[in-house]
């Protein structure tokens, strides 16, 4: 078992490792930073945690994430932080559309009246 986490985190560490390589090739070349890129940068720097980082590139790296945020920044009230956090808390997008009041209110930046948009804007999609 401990041979198996050793070979899970040398794994995780070759995937930052290849992340910082590519972040690094688009700094040289002058392309916008994307997201993976901010995140590897800000985890440089010092502003956000470990987990934090493997967060962010989770959500970067996962289409499902990102059609949970598309869908959800576009209700009053939810901006990308909150969409993250949804991301973050639900593997797809109708997961998230059967979500009861009482699994949204429980996502950071989830209060009842935006509980009451989601399920009220999802639900008629």
């Amino acid at each position: 078992m401990n041979m198996l986490l050793e070979l899970l985190e040398a794994g995780a560490v070759i995937v930052v490792a290849g992340l910082v390589l590519v972040s690094a090739a688009h700094e040289y070349l002058g392309d916008e930073p994307s997201d993976v890129d901010q995140a590897i940068q800000a985890y440089r720097d010092g502003y956000i945690s470990e987990t934090e980082l493997e967060d962010r590139l989770e959500l970067a790296m996962d289409p499902e994430a990102e059609r949970i945020r598309v869908a959800t920044e576009a209700i009053n009230g939810i901006g990308p932080a909150t969409s993250a956090d949804l991301a973050l808390a639900f593997d797809s997008l109708e997961e998230l559309r059967r979500a009861d009041h009482d699994e949204l209110t429980d996502v950071h930046g989830i209060g009842p009246s935006t509980a009451d948009a989601v399920n009220q804007n999802l639900t008629q999609r």
